[in-house]
């Protein structure tokens, strides 16, 4: 016998299911919210801030390059996150926010709208000296991502922690200062105390005391750093004091020199960015151009044309002979058979190494 449900029954199915998926991802859910903030919180935290206008928060984002030094996230409709690999989302942002004043409440509604499902990290907007030199109060109060909580004492992770820690041949922000306030950095006790330390760490680092490369400093350097500051860590840095004074002023110049390559790689790598990469085609243009009537040379366009056609463009397995022959039919008036020609002088000059006669000039500067 069939059975039919009726459609009141249908629906209750229907709603249990729908609340029972919502129930299933909570977990998820709560990750999010503990380890990401939505980029559009950071922007009303920055707009809070002193009362700021939104054309100064835009302003901010994009002066400290906000699109490409922190990691953009995306949620889905299903509550999973993954990593934006563009920069465009930001951008754009800054951009709208730069233009309130034109596009005004309306024009807000939509920039908020575009970005409500991209996130940061939380550890890295925690991170980001920028932020930190503001001294954002809500900063303070939602430190979760450190796990701050009651000392437990039969924790078995705290007596570890160092062990681990202090092997790391590089660390970042974070955990030197954990290392300078003795802290956990799952597990922050005294939040004052890690504050402290944590400027200290960014001062040596602003003054050049400690050297940051992608965002990670030396183990061994800030080791020596705070043995000099007279900031002596137990299991850290307490054997330093053993050194000759030979061994750590040598450790210093190497130290310097370090510094010294990086900075020098530093200037090269911003040389390299300011070369113009168009100078090729701007010469190929030049080369190109038949209005320059006092430098235009006719057939030397010819031959880059023609080279570039049948060895870039459509090469074919055949004779250069033949391959230039078809070309030069093809795309001039030139007749090929004539000896001493305009087209016989763009064939050889066109002619690969490899291909050249015995007869040939083989005296060449490459």
């Amino acid at each position: 016998m069939k059975v039919e449900y009726p459609i009141r029954l249908a629906y209750q199915f229907l709603g249990d299911a729908v609340g029972g998926a919502m129930g299933l991802l909570s977990k998820e859910k709560e990750e999010i919210k503990n380890n990401f903030f939505r980029v559009w919180d950071i922007v009303e935290i920055l707009k809070n801030h002193s009362n700021t206008s939104w054309e100064d928060v835009g302003e901010f984002l994009g002066h400290y390059d906000f699109a490409t030094e922190l990691t953009l996230f995306k949620v889905d409709t299903y509550h999973r996150i993954h990593n934006v690999i563009t920069c465009e989302v930001v951008r754009q942002l800054i951009d709208d926010l730069q233009i309130f004043w034109l596009t005004g409440e309306n024009g807000l509604k939509d920039t908020k709208s575009k970005v409500l499902s991209y996130y940061w990290l939380k550890e890295e907007i925690y991170n980001f000296k920028p932020l930190i030199e503001l001294n954002l109060e809500n900063f303070k109060s939602s430190l979760n991502y450190l796990d701050i909580e009651k000392e437990k004492p039969n924790d078995p992770r705290k007596k570890d922690y160092k062990f681990y820690l202090f092997k790391q041949p590089l660390l970042n922000a974070t955990d030197c200062a954990c290392i300078v306030a003795e802290q956990n950095p799952s597990e922050v006790a005294d939040v004052d105390k890690f504050c402290m330390a944590q400027k200290l760490i960014y001062s040596a680092i602003k003054s050049g005391d400690l050297v940051e490369v992608d965002h990670y400093i030396n183990t061994d350097c800030l080791r020596i750093y705070l043995f000099d500051s007279n900031i002596i860590i137990k299991g850290f840095n307490d054997d330093v004091k053993q050194l000759s004074e030979n061994e750590k002023h040598s450790l210093k110049n190497k130290i310097k020199e370090l510094e010294k390559i990086i900075k020098e790689n530093n200037n090269q790598i911003n040389i390299l960015k300011n070369v113009n990469p168009k100078l090729g085609n701007d010469l190929l243009d030049q080369v190109f151009d038949d209005t320059r009537e006092e430098s235009y040379a006719p057939d030397l366009a010819l031959a880059i044309k023609l080279w570039e056609s049948i060895y870039i463009t459509n090469p074919k397995d055949d004779s250069h002979t033949n391959k230039a022959n078809n070309w030069l039919k093809q795309n001039t008036n030139y007749d090929v058979r004539k000896q001493n020609s305009s087209a016989s002088k763009i064939r050889e000059i066109t002619s690969p190494l490899k291909s050249w006669s015995l007869q040939r000039d083989r005296k060449f500067k490459r």
